[in-house]
């Protein structure tokens, strides 16, 4: 099943889903190794040297992702109860950060008068400094990303809560199959 149904998402909603997981684990494994490692080496590149590109990716992912789900609004599964509004509050508060990290990152980039050039394309070149600009990306990049990094925790504690506690389908409708017993 290709588009979202109200029993389960659809391949492309979990295809978003596990993708994005892979990239934001990535990042977030990236700058944690930063923290730990500052080796010149191989490792330390992939992880921590991709970080840009990396949050441009998650960007564009987030972008189409929001696109996808305003053409499935009325076909995905309902999340009901006090566990649907919380659901869906953490779920709106995943997406703001997704954009907002990357969008304050950017902001810094560009208020420092960098250039910002991706995989051989350029986004912006370097240029006049823009002081609002990089007090704001510089502000709220970190802070923001790590609040986005609990709220993943939370958002994969919630899902195994569910699976393994409550033994409903939340899990299982993202998944596509049921997981361990």
């Amino acid at each position: 099943m290709i588009k979202d149904s109200p029993q389960q998402y659809g391949l492309i909603s979990q295809l978003f889903h596990w993708v994005m997981a892979l990239y934001m684990v990535k990042q977030t494994v990236g700058v944690l190794a930063g923290y730990v490692n500052e080796a010149d080496n191989f490792v330390s590149h992939f992880l921590h040297g991709s970080h840009q590109p990396t949050g441009i990716i998650i960007l564009a992912l987030v972008a189409m992702r929001l696109v996808w789900i305003s053409f499935q609004a009325g076909q995905r599964p309902p999340q009901l109860g006090k566990f649907g509004q919380l659901a869906r509050f953490s779920h709106v508060l995943l997406y703001v950060l997704m954009l907002l990290v990357p969008i304050s990152a950017l902001l810094l980039i560009w208020g420092e008068g960098k250039a910002l050039t991706i995989y051989g394309v350029i986004l912006f070149d370097e240029g006049a400094s823009t002081e609002w600009a990089a007090t704001v990306g510089g502000f709220l990049h970190t802070p923001l990303s790590w609040t986005l990094c609990i709220l993943m925790i939370g958002h994969i504690l919630a899902g195994l809560f569910h699976h393994f506690v409550l033994k409903d389908t939340a899990l299982i409708r993202m998944l596509g199959f049921k997981l361990g017993a």
